[in-house]
């Protein structure tokens, strides 16, 4: 059945200083869960590289498969970090050789007007409990100054993700890889309902 996924997230440090730079987050998905991407129009990275929001939507209106935000910290050698929030979009990048791409697209307004492209890639594979194995990598940002300390985002275009719930639960891992720091992880069961 047709089902929508949101996650959101809060980077920070104990001290209060800068934190690192995410560089890569891992996903791995129990066996409910499933990626369309060959039933929906697609749009390529190229298409999206040095676009505003509003340029990118446009340009692939019909492969936007979901929405959310994401709030970046700058912290350049000898000046005050500040921050800097932009829109997301994610688009569908199709399927080829078993492997389901998508495209999230952010556009930050400073330092300087950038568009932010990040590769998410999904497989299926059978590593214990999990059958779907989702990267994302997270491009560096202002020259390696910027990172990430929230975000929210939503697949909602429906059809694009389904799910069962045959076995009354859905389960998935996490890992966060950090540049130059640690590597954090988590897993997590929720019961789950089908509806008719």
């Amino acid at each position: 059945m047709p089902i929508t996924f949101w996650a959101k997230g809060k980077i920070a440090t104990s001290d209060g200083s800068h934190p690192p730079a995410l560089g890569e987050v891992v996903l791995d998905v129990g066996k409910a869960g499933n990626v369309e991407a060959d039933k929906f129009p697609s749009c390529t990275k190229a298409q999206l590289e040095a676009t505003s929001t509003q340029t990118a939507e446009r340009v692939c209106r019909s492969a936007i498969i979901g929405k959310g935000e994401a709030t970046v910290e700058v912290a350049f050698p000898e000046s005050a970090p500040f921050t800097t929030e932009g829109p997301l979009v994610i688009f569908n990048g199709g399927q080829k050789g078993g492997k389901a791409l998508a495209f999230i697209h952010a556009y930050l307004s400073v330092p300087a007007p950038t568009a932010v492209i990040t590769p998410v890639v999904t497989t299926r594979e059978h590593k214990g409990p999990y059958r779907l194995h989702v990267v994302t990598k997270i491009p560096v940002v202002a020259g390696g100054a910027g990172s990430l300390i929230s975000f929210h985002l939503e697949v909602t275009r429906k059809g694009y993700l389904t799910a069962n719930c045959s076995n009354g639960h859905f389960s998935a891992h996490v890992q966060a890889l950090f540049r130059d720091g640690p590597t954090v992880g988590g897993s997590f069961v929720r019961p789950c309902t089908a509806i008719d």
